[in-house]
């Protein structure tokens, strides 16, 4: 027989607050169970070093590590000042004696390019337990080498929740679609009063099992979904170039109002423009929420190298609350990284006040050319 206990944990910025994870860790003898979550943004390495003395430039990526959980980043080609723009989460089970290890290590040769390791004690003593944009120099690694990062600390604690609160949440639940897939990283969390770790697994604790996800799925080629309105998701193909003959671009929105967090999927692109045979573009797309179009509202997915047509179907969250929400636009940009003009493809603005986010839905929208700030 297995016993288990589920908790909802909220976040908190307050130090104070560890000392009461960690006690119950130490009551419960328990040191695999996780105090708190770290949040890393990668944003780009500078001045790296050639893999061989005069060779060509390294293709690098990055391994980053806490405790025994490892993540990887995606591989930058033929560069040696790579741009990352990637965010990472980890368990943390005690930030005062926890290190955060990063390694840049050339994927052709497997050689390694510089290392860093940071001690989470660190951001303990930082305001907001949080450090931005911080040039960190590398190890072993050019004179010059150094990462740009910002990192984030958020204590795990536990606030009972009432039996009104339990029948709200079930009013406003969403019923499941069809089928899903798991949530990315998120980089911004919620907040609120009283403590308790959890175990760590392969399941986010964050992630709500009630909290579908649409994928893409192959059909039939049928007409253009219009732009005007949302519809529920019957194809997912389109022979259309849209109005700017730029191509076009199929997302999914939902809002989760359990978790306060408006959920984005971004399935494909469609018909990109081919204005050089030689050139096929690397597209890939950046998201950022409007009007502030903060760097903490950044969001990339992984480039796809020569194609016109790409498939992504990756997620991305943003915790914000539903008031929030309908004073807010989204801005898509679709970029490729093979170029020596402008990267951008095209760019679509939505305004999220326009659309039902009570269910998920998906649509296809014209790309425009790019808004000039």
């Amino acid at each position: 027989m297995v016993h288990l206990r589920l908790t909802w944990l909220q976040l908190t910025s307050n130090k104070e607050d560890l000392k009461l994870a960690l006690a119950e860790t130490q009551q419960l003898r328990l040191t695999s169970m996780a105090t708190s979550i770290l949040m890393v943004y990668i944003d780009c390495v500078r001045h790296l070093p050639s893999s061989q003395k005069g060779g060509p430039k390294p293709d690098p990526m990055m391994y980053l590590t806490v405790g025994k959980v490892t993540h990887n980043s995606h591989v930058v080609y033929r560069t040696d000042c790579p741009v990352f723009e990637r965010g990472f989460t980890f368990l943390v089970n005690n930030p005062e004696n926890d290190t955060l290890h990063i390694r840049v290590v050339d994927q052709k040769s497997t050689t390694d390019l510089g290392r860093l390791s940071f001690n989470l004690s660190q951001l303990l003593e930082a305001d907001k337990l949080e450090l931005d944009d911080q040039p960190l120099a590398l190890t072993k690694s050019g004179p010059d080498s150094k990462v740009l990062l910002s990192m984030k600390l958020k204590i795990l604690k536990y606030i009972p929740v009432t039996q009104s609160q339990l029948s709200l949440d079930r009013t406003d639940s969403v019923d499941p679609a069809p089928s899903s897939v798991p949530s990315k990283e998120d980089t911004a969390f919620k907040t609120g009063p009283s403590t308790s770790p959890v175990v760590e697994g392969e399941t986010d604790p964050l992630l709500s099992a009630n909290d579908p996800m649409v994928v893409s799925t192959p059909s039939a080629l049928v007409e253009s979904a219009p732009t005007s309105g949302l519809h529920q998701r019957t194809a997912s193909t389109t022979s259309s170039s849209g109005e700017a003959g730029l191509g076009r671009i199929q997302l999914t929105f939902r809002y989760s109002v359990q978790r306060q967090r408006l959920i984005i999927v971004i399935h494909k692109i469609a018909n990109l423009p081919l204005k050089d045979p030689s050139s096929i573009p690397d597209p890939y797309v950046k998201l950022y929420l409007l009007p502030e179009r903060s760097k903490e509202t950044k969001r990339k997915t992984e480039t796809v190298k020569d194609n016109c047509n790409p498939t992504y179907d990756e997620t991305f969250e943003y915790l914000i609350s539903l008031a929030e929400l309908h004073s807010r636009q989204l801005e898509v940009t679709v970029l490729t990284q093979k170029t020596w003009k402008s990267p951008v493809m095209g760019q679509v603005i939505v305004n999220l006040s326009d659309l039902d986010l009570s269910k998920a839905t998906t649509q296809w929208f014209d790309l425009k050319p790019e808004i000039e700030a």
